[in-house]
């Protein structure tokens, strides 16, 4: 029902969506973002190291993979971007049509390398 989203809002949320909107929300912060994220480790890149006092604490660099439907847009748009503040990690927002084009290639890059057809 509309009275129970914000004004601004078109439609519904989806059911995982872990927004709590309201009609006072800045435009930056309208969005519906899902509960679901998956963690992808690149063992290629360096990882993260802090020091914390005398311990040191290492991150392996890691990219999240999301996915959000900002209020104007007709659909979500898939993310991935860098778990921690990296410039040399990569930071990607696909449309569902290029994120399943996306997955196909590396899907089959993977299978080529393995010596597949």
């Amino acid at each position: 029902m509309a009275e129970d989203r914000a004004y601004w809002q078109d439609r519904a949320c989806a059911p995982d969506c872990i927004g709590h909107h309201e009609d006072g929300d800045h435009p930056d912060d309208r969005a519906c973002q899902s509960s679901w994220e998956d963690r992808v480790t690149l063992t290629c890149f360096e990882p993260t190291v802090r020091y914390f006092g005398e311990s040191k604490v290492v991150d392996p660099a890691e990219v999240l993979v999301f996915f959000r439907r900002e209020w104007r847009e007709a659909e979500p748009c898939v993310f991935v971007e860098p778990e921690l503040l990296r410039p040399d990690l990569p930071r990607l927002r696909l449309t569902l049509a290029e994120a399943d084009r996306m997955g196909r290639a590396l899907r089959t890059a993977v299978r080529r390398a393995k010596g597949g057809a």
